[in-house]
Formats: structure tokens, sequence, C-alpha cells
């Protein structure tokens, strides 16, 4: 997959891996993106954006399916 930036070109490829396994009680997800060229400002910006990004839409997932599941 590629990020297509509101201005520029885009930047990748990357891929984007999720499975989930079940973990006592529970079911653990496991999202792994990857891609990187190490000498580029571009992909350095692009994680420093993404990450707070990922934490806040995982967590939110985590919420709302703890609340549609509830016993």
């Amino acid at each position: 997959m590629y990020w297509m930036p509101p201005d520029g070109d885009p930047i990748g490829p990357m891929a984007l891996q999720a499975s989930c396994s079940l973990h006592g009680d529970g079911t653990l997800l496991h999202v792994r993106q990857s891609g990187c060229d190490a000498s580029s400002a571009r992909w350095e910006r692009y994680y420093d954006v993404i990450s707070t990004g990922w934490m806040l839409a995982l967590e939110s997932l985590k919420k709302h399916l703890e609340d549609r599941w509830k016993a």
C-alpha cells in the first residue's frame, strides 16, 4: 500500500498485516505495518504523524469491541 499525503507524492510501498488469536478469555489483535527508507525524512515524518493516529484508532477499536461484547 501507499500513503497518499494531501500535498506531495505517495510514500511507499508498505505492508499492513493483522491477525487475531485467542488469548485466555479474550482475543489478541496483532497489527504490524512495515516499510521504510531510513534515509528519507519523509518516511520519518510519516511515522511521526501516523503513530499517534494508530494508537488512537486501536484504543477506539478496543473500547468499541469491549463495550459491544460486555457480558
